[in-house]
């Protein structure tokens, strides 16, 4: 059985820069090598985690959300691919027994991901885009414990490993600060004690 973790980052600021230009489209232009130091960022945001299971369905969308504080750092390699690290934390409620039960348990989780701007792939390379689609795909480890039903510990620790997928939408506020809305997926063996 598999369970699906959808995390749904509402506001990540991320902070980076480039400095090149070209008239062509990224995936036909030659760009500058960079430094190692160059092209990096970083990023800090919070936003909600929903699990999505058997019983889930069944109960009530508010309860089912919870706060999922991420921080993320990377860098890219040129304008179009890039990869990161993304670390989150937090809680996340499951349900069983149509949903009559609620399993309420922390978890902290990272992820290594490979980024390609579509945007600057398809599209001639402006940095001064104000709206960039950076679909990603990564493979990460979650790492649960403190499983309580009706306040009473049922579980013990859980360790998965997990298969990252998401897009991003990034909208470019000023030369070093972006809003991305990041919607996202992990996908992870359910794990019984």
């Amino acid at each position: 059985m598999k369970r699906l973790s959808l995390f749904f980052i509402l506001a990540l600021v991320t902070v980076g820069a480039f400095a090149q230009e070209s008239t062509e489209a990224g995936r036909k232009a030659t760009f500058v090598r960079n430094g190692f130091w160059d092209n990096w960022f970083v990023g800090v945001g919070a936003g909600a985690n929903m699990v999505i299971g058997d019983y889930n369905s069944d109960a009530d969308f508010l309860n089912r959300l919870t706060v999922a504080p991420t921080i993320q750092v990377g860098k890219w390699y040129n304008p179009y691919f890039g990869a990161r690290l993304k670390f989150q934390g937090g809680s996340l409620h499951n349900f069983f027994n149509n949903a009559s039960n609620m399993l309420h348990s922390k978890y902290v989780s990272g992820e290594a991901d490979l980024l390609w701007n579509v945007s600057n792939y398809l599209g001639k390379y402006n940095e001064n885009r104000f709206y960039s689609f950076i679909p990603y795909i990564g493979v990460g480890f979650g790492y649960g414990w403190d499983y309580k039903l009706h306040d009473n510990k049922v579980g013990s620790k859980q360790r998965n490993f997990t298969i990252n997928g998401g897009i991003i939408n990034k909208f470019r506020l000023s030369e070093r600060v972006a809003l991305d809305i990041d919607l996202s997926a992990a996908l992870l063996k359910e794990a019984t004690n």
